[in-house]
């Protein structure tokens, strides 16, 4: 760590954690010591639901125009890391991101991977590519797929090899081997369980004496499968992205040998080619055996 640089990874926190928020001096000191001892214990994740409004266009028979009708919510579970844990997953989240970035420049699948990148737009604006694309074609196939629970599905042994790979090591390094360890087998406590904290001009979310009974009690739980990583945290993209990439690398080339394109958006995939003779099964065929390849969760 370059300690005469400002850390593009450190942003002030205030909301209430286990621990304090840091100034931007001890940020950077706790990443330094985490460096060269990683003697750091990660708290629990923070599990809260959050509601996403949708809805749907349908047309009126009668007027002819678009009503909108709200579709029932999406939940999603988030999971926030503690101070501490946050500005460490934020520090190796852009140093995997810099060699991540460099990678696809390698494997000409710049365009093709559009989420959790600075420089690639928004979800709309890749919309727009792919539309841009269908319209320059007189005729075109076109294959949209999902990957259901994307994050929860995720295997760690795939996970793990793909990040030997980025950083040419046969074993992760003791630094990055505990950032790994904690995100694959990350505890976490639903933030319903967590007493309200009375403690006057205390910032955190509860007492160590609160904490300490939480766990006793057993609120705080851990995930002990073998797949999954939070979604929520600020490394998890980053790693979604890295754990996709041999599949980004071979779709990308079906479809520049179709003379079409490939986009992946986090977890909704996009394939248009001009060539009609592609049936949907082979497409679909060729990418749950992709998928079952890295993690058979994934589908």
């Amino acid at each position: 760590m370059n300690s005469n640089e400002k850390p593009t990874w450190y942003r002030p926190k205030y909301s209430s954690h286990f621990d304090y928020p840091l100034s931007e001096e001890n940020a950077i000191n706790l990443l330094k010591q985490f460096e060269t001892e990683t003697k750091h214990a990660f708290f629990p994740l923070i599990l809260t639901n959050k509601k996403t409004r949708r809805y749907r266009t349908e047309r009126n028979e009668t007027t002819h125009k678009k009503i909108n009708l709200r579709k029932e919510p999406k939940i999603r579970s988030i999971l926030e890391p503690s101070h501490k844990d946050g500005y460490i997953y934020s520090y190796y989240a852009e140093k995997l991101n810099k060699i991540y970035e460099e990678r696809l420049k390698k494997m000409s699948s710049s365009d093709a991977v559009c989420a959790y990148r600075s420089n690639r737009g928004y979800n709309y604006t890749v919309a727009l590519e792919v539309f841009a694309k269908v319209k320059s074609l007189s005729s075109c196939s076109c294959f949209m797929f999902d990957i259901e629970n994307f994050f929860g599905s995720i295997d760690h042994a795939s996970l793990k090899f793909q990040l030997c790979e980025l950083l040419n090591t046969q074993r992760l390094p003791a630094d990055y081997f505990k950032v790994f360890n904690s995100i694959t087998r990350y505890a976490y406590i639903n933030g319903d369980h967590i007493p309200s904290n009375d403690i006057n001009g205390d910032r955190r979310i509860c007492s160590h004496e609160q904490f300490i009974k939480l766990r006793e009690e057993g609120k705080i739980e851990i995930n002990e499968n073998s797949w999954g990583i939070p979604q929520g945290v600020q490394i998890s993209p980053t790693l979604a992205n890295i754990y996709m990439t041999t599949i980004d690398q071979k779709l990308n080339k079906l479809a520049n040998e179709n003379n079409g394109i490939y986009r992946r958006y986090a977890d909704d995939i996009a394939i248009i080619t001009p060539d009609l003779s592609i049936k949907k099964e082979t497409i679909e065929a060729t990418i749950s055996n992709m998928l079952a390849k890295i993690g058979a969760r994934l589908n």
